[in-house]
């Protein structure tokens, strides 16, 4: 599926295997291995919670900058914590050790502007391994971002538990993902729903709050939050 909009598609830009997005102001240019797995490239949904950092409703001006503290999981090519990062949070990206490449290549190709806006490099790539101890990332970070993790029923429960270890009362979890009806896909966001409930309160957030110049009705946003 592509995001249909001609501003979107101007926005974004595959120069062969550099796929290149504006955020802030400035563009990223990020490498992508198009013969890996499902990481290794800049999904749509990535995009627009990309874009969504920067939509003013949700987030008031400086938001980002004032020392929020951001963890991506399941960043592949770092594409979402690259831009939080652009946008001034402190930001870690992470994923399976075979990725780790291809986040740093990421960070370096784009350190130049980073450093630009923000006066210093405020991002970094680590390995995390869901459902594996998380101690490493603690204290727990005030934003946890996902882009389309939810494709695997196998790793949903190790999905689960990193977010909940990673979770304190005020972390917000924003997370997107794109509507795919192949295979056992709609079981597979039920069961992932159903076991987020059981210890994260929820909030869809409506296409019309989306930016107009990248959104899709197949994308679907969502804030969590621990249940008190």
């Amino acid at each position: 599926m592509n995001l249909l909009t001609p501003s979107m598609a101007a926005a974004t830009e595959s120069v062969g295997f550099i796929r290149e997005i504006e955020c802030g102001g400035s563009v990223l240019r990020l490498h992508q291995d198009l013969v890996g797995d499902v990481g290794c490239v800049v999904w749509d949904a990535a995009l627009v919670l990309g874009r969504f950092l920067e939509n003013e409703t949700f987030f008031k001006s400086g938001y980002w900058s004032c020392g929020k503290r951001v963890i991506e999981l399941g960043s592949g090519t770092g594409a979402v914590g690259l831009m939080a990062a652009l946008l001034g949070a402190d930001a870690t990206i992470t994923d399976l050790p075979k990725c780790l490449p291809l986040m740093e290549k990421n960070i370096e190709a784009n350190k130049d502007i980073l450093t630009a806006a923000n006066k210093a490099l405020k991002i970094k790539a680590k390995v995390l391994i869901w459902g594996q101890d998380v101690s490493v990332f603690k204290p727990c970070p005030d934003v946890i971002l996902m882009a389309d993790l939810i494709y695997y029923k196998e790793s949903l429960d190790d999905l689960v538990t990193t977010v909940t270890d990673l979770s304190e009362d005020d972390t917000v979890i924003l997370m997107s993902y794109e509507i795919r009806t192949t295979g056992d896909k709609e079981q597979t966001y039920k069961l992932f729903f159903d076991k987020m409930e059981s210890h994260f309160n929820s909030y869809t957030v409506e296409f019309d709050d989306l930016d107009e110049t990248c959104r899709s009705e197949d994308i679907k946003i969502v804030f969590f939050k621990l249940k008190k």
